[in-house]
């Protein structure tokens, strides 16, 4: 028990993700829970939200072989893309991205949460580079669309979002959240 070392996490939306402290600052905390293994003051693997096979057995896995893959690679991906290169890092290497991962990411819930966690932390131009993303990796999910224009509404850039919302909808003409995101982010 010496050896762990418990960060509580907020659900509130001025605190999402965040602990009073921001001890969890840097860690790349996107899912609750997040297990993270070190061995030597390095983090070696980590467990996200769920295990894969069962708790035990992935423990099992990183403190031997080590060849575990946790949930959301994306999200890993990305992050450290970011922390080395930025938005423009995340920008220039969105193709090759997109080729690794079109079709291997569950939902488009795992880089919208990333990029809301981003945008919390005041990392409002890397958020919406993963928003970008996230339109082009679930071109069929209104919801990437309305997150990109929302975020860029709110950050300044009015028109940029009115061309998003606007071609989301010619994409999915019959979506009423669209054209209503749509009316709100003008009447802004």
């Amino acid at each position: 028990m010496e050896e762990l070392t418990v960060i509580a996490v907020s659900s509130q939306s001025n605190m999402y993700k965040q602990s009073p402290e921001h001890e969890e600052a840097g860690l790349n905390i996107h899912r609750v829970p997040t297990v993270i293994f070190y061995k030597n003051g390095k983090e070696i693997n980590r467990i996200v939200e769920h295990p894969i096979e069962t708790f035990e057995a992935d423990i099992q896995n990183i403190i031997t072989n080590n060849n575990y893959k946790s949930n959301y690679q994306i999200v890993t991906v990305i992050d450290n893309l970011l922390n080395k290169k930025g938005a423009q890092g995340l920008i220039k290497n969105s193709k090759k991205l997109l080729k690794t991962f079109e079709g291997n990411v569950t939902s488009m819930y795992e880089l919208n949460t990333y990029g809301r966690i981003l945008y919390g932390t005041d990392r409002k131009e890397e958020a919406i580079e993963v928003f970008r993303f996230n339109t082009k990796l679930f071109p069929n999910q209104p919801r990437t669309y309305m997150s990109l224009a929302n975020t860029l509404g709110i950050t300044g850039y009015k028109e940029n979002a009115i061309t998003v919302i606007e071609e989301a909808i010619k994409i999915h003409p019959k979506n009423k959240a669209l054209k209503e995101n749509l009316e709100v982010i003008k009447s802004n």
